[in-house]
Order: structure tokens, then sequence, then C-alpha cells
């Protein structure tokens, strides 16, 4: 038969073990910040949250100093977790308060993660972890990510942030105004309104800038680049409504990791001297060679030429121009508008 004080230390073990089980997915989610980079990669909170308190809660049902949690991810891979109190500051809500939580976490990889907060919320009813204050994840491989107002929903395997975060590594840096959304294990990360993105790990460094974000996609390997897109890389530039980024996820030192950039909808591509509009565009950033299709003009100086596809060199400014078939017979030609460049050599009558 179970006595009163008996039950009540039941329940209090079960809600240390529910604690338990969820914390490690700061962790765990944390860290799949550093995963998605992959070349280097008026809303109201979702969410209402108590103040913070400023002095212990008396009478938590939870409360303990120093504490120190193990756990292992889906792939055995081991986790430590501290936090030097934690209290059950609503025990009808069954929320706990964590002070000074901190992951170290290594992944398969070998890399080793640590995320580090000054305060925290575990909602154990409605299942996820609230980080108000600056969440900082930082690598043994030089990576570091910072983002504040941090939602990690243990249910559904996501953590989301509406605050604008910074990431930076040895090969390049990442700065997203409306932060972010972690999602599908880890695999798919969206990084919301204005996007600066920095790659350095290219022989000749590429810069993004987007309107409306960027999403990372893990399995496909890709980046899209969404609306006024515009890359820039030495004295070439490329704008248009959406590029997709295809990087190579195992390269050797030195390589680059961008395979092939491409390009579509309102797509311009210039150099010190020419520029190409047209519908769509492939460009290799190792080359500096875009290919263009559909819809396109060659423009030098006040010099035009119209035809289905283009090939030019941005470094070099070598190009060709074609001009294809259609079934019926019809085209095959260049059209063209040539103006000299000194007009005092025209002679007029």
């Amino acid at each position: 038969m179970f006595t009163r004080r008996l039950l009540k230390i039941k329940i209090h073990s079960r809600r240390v073990q529910i604690f338990k089980r969820s914390l490690p997915i700061f962790a765990f989610l944390i860290a799949a910040v550093m995963l998605v980079w992959p070349a280097l990669t008026e809303q109201k909170d979702k969410f209402t949250l108590p103040s913070k308190p400023s002095t212990a809660i008396k009478g938590a049902k939870i409360d303990m100093q120093a504490v120190r949690f193990f756990s292992k991810d889906d792939k055995n891979q081991p986790m430590t977790i501290t936090a030097s109190s934690v209290q059950e500051t609503d025990p009808a809500k069954q929320i706990i308060t964590l002070l000074d939580p901190k992951a170290l976490y290594k992944m398969a990889s070998g890399v080793v993660l640590n995320a580090v907060t000054t305060y925290g919320l575990a909602f154990q009813k409605d299942e996820y972890l609230y980080f108000d204050e600056e969440v900082t994840a930082t690598t043994d491989t030089g990576w570091k990510a910072v983002s504040t107002k941090v939602v990690c929903d243990y249910k559904a395997d996501t953590m989301e942030s509406r605050t604008p975060i910074k990431i930076t590594g040895p090969d390049g840096r990442l700065d997203a105004s409306g932060g972010f959304i972690l999602y599908n294990k880890g695999n798919n990360i969206d990084f919301k309104d204005q996007t600066h993105t920095i790659i350095t790990s290219q022989k000749e460094p590429i810069d993004v800038y987007t309107k409306n974000g960027l999403k990372i996609n893990q399995i496909d390997a890709t980046v899209t680049a969404i609306d006024d897109v515009k890359v820039l890389q030495n004295n070439q530039t490329i704008t248009a409504d959406k590029m997709v980024l295809y990087y190579k996820k195992q390269t050797q030192a030195g390589e680059d990791k961008i395979d092939r950039i491409e390009a579509s909808g309102n797509v311009v591509a210039t150099n010190n001297e020419q520029t190409i509009t047209g519908d769509k565009g492939n460009y290799d950033p190792t080359t500096g060679i875009i290919t263009m299709k559909e819809n396109v003009v060659l423009r030098q100086g006040q010099n035009s030429a119209k035809g289905d596809v283009v090939t030019l060199n941005l470094k070099t400014g070598v190009n060709s121009l074609t001009s294809e078939k259609k079934l019926d017979g019809t085209g095959g030609r260049v059209k063209g508008t040539l103006i000299p460049s000194d007009l005092s050599q025209v002679k007029t009558n």
C-alpha cells in the first residue's frame, strides 16, 4: 500500500525522469545547427512564457543543485548535460527552471560541441524547452552559433528562434535577421528574412545576399536562396529571383565546396564590361563560367545580341552566343545590334 509520502516521492521521481529525457534535446538540436552548415550553412513569440525568477522559488517539488545528466543520441553518441540549479518553479504547470545549463556532445564525426546559456525553462506538460537569453554553441573545429529566445520542441524534434542568428567558422559566416527553424531531425534548416552568407571555403570567396531567407537541405546537399538573390564573386555579380547552390558533402583540403549555382527568374550576370540576361542560368564558381538559356541578351557597351544560349566566362570575358533551330526550321540565327564605340569615326553625308 502506498503512503502519501511514498506517492509524493514517486511523483517527484517521475518528473525528474521526464526532465532527464527531455534535456538532452537541448544538446542534440543545437548540435544540429552545426551539422547543417553546408559550405563553410510583426509576429509574436510562439509561446506565452512566465517571467524569469530573480530568486529561488520556495516549495518547489524539484530542487537540485549541481545537476549532471548523461545520455546518448540515436547513434550511441554520448552527451553530458549540467546545470548549476534545477527547480520545479510551477508544479501545477510542470515548469522547471534551469540555471546555467551546459551541454557537451560528441558527434559521430568526432567533432565535440559545447552549448551554453544562462537561463532556461523546461515545460514538461507541453514538451518543449525555452532558452530566453543568449545561447552559444561552439565546436572544437572552430564553429560558433549565437542566438536568443530559442525554443526546442522535443515532441516535434524542432528548434526555432525568431531573433537574429549568427554563425561563424573556418569556412565562412552566415547572418539571418529573422532567426531560423531546424526540423526533420536536423536535415533541414530555414534561415529567415534577410540573410548574408560569406563562403570563404572557395579559392575565390562568395557573398550571397537574400531578401527572404535560405533553405538548407542536408539530404540533397543544397542551399536555396529566395527572393532578390545576389551573388558576388570578385568583380562578378549574379542576381535572380531564386538560386540553388549545390555543395559537395565531402571535399579535399583546399578544394572548392560549392559545385555549381543554378539561377532562375530575371537572371542577370555582370562583369566589368559585359552583361547577360535570361530566364535560367547555371554558374560554375570555380571556373567563373555561366551558361544562360531562354530569352538571352548579351550586352557590351551599346552593343547587344540575342540568342537562345550564351556561355560567358565572367573572369576573362570570352563568350559564345548561339541560337537553336526550331522543329519548323525557323530560328538558328543570332540577332544583334552593333554600334561603333567611337562615333566620331562614322562618316555622314
